[in-house]
């Protein structure tokens, strides 16, 4: 049985040709490199997010810290105002206090 030209044109539409096989070996490379390219793009900005996440974290703890400080502050000058206000009203009695025996003493004399 001899090969005839369309046994051989079936052939060309069923099989690849080397030329065919190396034009598909070179787009398939093409597209791994720019796959690996794609990938190193990708874990830099991964990086990049990472280190900005860890700034953001310090920023974070910074942040509590000095609100910390704050609420101290405030609490303490809650207290020193409790303070000074029960102060402020046994003197205000001792004055009081004060002026009635004076007016006492003056009535007397």
């Amino acid at each position: 049985m001899a090969i005839t030209n369309k046994d051989i044109e079936k052939m060309a539409e069923v099989f690849a040709t080397k030329t065919e096989f190396r034009q598909f070996k070179d787009e398939i490379s093409s597209k791994v490199s720019n796959l690996e390219v794609g990938q190193m793009k990708l874990q830099s900005s991964y990086e990049n997010l990472e280190a900005g996440q860890m700034k953001l974290q310090s920023n974070y703890e910074m942040l509590l810290r000095g609100q910390d400080k704050l609420l101290k502050y405030f609490e303490d000058s809650k207290i020193e105002q409790k303070v000074a206000y029960y102060q402020h009203k046994e003197h205000d009695e001792k004055l009081t206090e004060h002026e009635k025996r004076i007016v006492s003493l003056e009535a007397k004399v």
